[in-house]
């Protein structure tokens, strides 16, 4: 067992254990007064008395749901009405049919012949600061040239990814609601369109991600966005001071990966969903998390807590 996974059994048993400690501590209180009753009541020896005695246990089990119920609601978690959403793509609203494979890199490095650590490798040198995220595209680039990647190669890739099952439909009922809906990714820009389809800008006010740029079907450059990890959190404060919002958590980042982790920076709400590489039960970085298949399943969610 790993570390986040020993985080995230310690996080449930906790849970748990609140849970559970509000029934003990209701059903004590509870036990405590209905002896402290029936110690002064006396047995009914006629009608009248016995009517009274009636009314006098209903009076203490009416009592005693109002103690529980008040407890639920005073610990549920509340949450502020949202007027926008940002979502990741990889894991959060594509997910890739080869089995190990996760990310939309991963995979371009595999079908070009490499390693997948390769890949990880040039990840890991990034996130020790070893070089800059341009640097890390550069370096990429240099890679794919070499195996002379094109756009049909891209969208030969993009057909081992598919959207989650529901996700336009439930898309379509954010916006009926008057949400606005941005992408963020540490993908590519063209690769997400090719998964997602001709209509993605009917749905997505704004869309950003690395960008490939070909010349004559041949890859020149990888320009990477700004807006991943760290940048994440910078570009949510924008969409607060456009929107004109009254706080930036109006707004409501989903994703799954570390990468992601730098969203609750900018203040707004952090949705983490079907998690990979980080705890989601670390309640400074996630707000909340869920498991799906469905986005049928993340729209009810959503619509419950943030709506």
């Amino acid at each position: 067992m790993n570390n986040i996974e020993k985080e995230s059994l310690k996080n449930s048993l906790k849970k748990w254990f609140r849970n559970t400690s509000n029934n003990i501590i209701s059903s004590i209180i509870a036990s405590i007064v209905f002896t402290f009753l029936l110690n002064k009541a006396e047995w009914p020896t006629n009608i009248e008395k016995y009517k009274s005695f009636l009314l006098l246990g209903l009076l203490f089990i009416f009592l005693s749901v109002l103690f529980f119920l008040a407890i639920k609601i005073f610990s549920k978690k509340t949450y502020p009405k949202i007027k926008a959403i940002v979502f990741d793509f990889d894991g959060t609203l594509s997910r890739c049919n080869v089995p190990d494979l996760h990310s939309t890199w991963e995979l371009i490095w595999k079908e070009l012949g490499y390693k997948v650590s390769d890949c990880h490798n040039l990840y890991k040198k990034f996130k020790a600061k070893e070089f800059t995220h341009q640097e890390w595209c550069n370096k990429t680039c240099k890679a794919f040239q070499k195996k002379e990647i094109s756009p049909d190669k891209l969208k030969d890739i993009a057909q081992y990814f598919e959207l989650f099952d529901g996700v336009k439909d439930a898309l379509d009922n954010l916006k009926q609601d008057g949400i606005k809906l941005y992408l963020i990714s540490g993908s590519i820009v063209q690769l997400i369109q090719y998964i997602w389809g001709d209509d993605i800008y009917e749905y997505f006010d704004d869309i950003k991600a690395n960008i490939f740029r070909f010349k004559k079907g041949k890859l020149t450059k990888i320009v990477g966005t700004k807006y991943d990890f760290e940048g994440k959190a910078e570009f949510i404060r924008e969409i607060y001071r456009n929107e004109k919002l009254k706080s930036p958590g109006e707004i409501l980042f989903i994703g799954n990966s570390d990468n992601d982790e730098f969203a609750h920076k900018s203040g707004a709400q952090t949705l983490c969903v079907n998690p990979r590489l980080v705890n989601p039960h670390n309640k400074k970085i996630w707000h909340d998390s869920l498991r799906f298949t469905d986005y049928k399943e993340l729209l009810e969610f959503i619509e419950s807590k943030y709506l």
